[in-house]
């Protein structure tokens, strides 16, 4: 059994990765506005939202949940909106 440091560092272990490919999502969005790919698009956002949704499913995580952090991820890190 693990002790709660030993939980919290694994915690921040994960918590560190998971920015980190916010990041790497933020900058490959950027990327791909420049180009003018349509990953703005409001159906691709929601296509990607469904996927995300499907996804979190497989791992039991709320639907609610993962639809309110993936319209953040999408319309407010990756669009720059408020």
């Amino acid at each position: 059994m693990l002790t709660m440091t030993e939980t919290r560092h694994q915690l921040q272990g994960i918590d560190q990765k998971i920015i980190a490919l916010f990041a790497d999502r933020v900058l490959l969005c950027a990327e791909a506005r420049e180009r003018n790919e349509g990953l703005d698009l409001k159906d691709v956002r929601e296509d990607m939202l469904a996927e995300w949704i499907e996804e979190a499913a497989e791992y039991d995580i709320p639907e609610d949940a993962i639809a309110k952090i993936g319209a953040i991820v999408m319309n407010q890190l990756c669009r720059g909106e408020e």
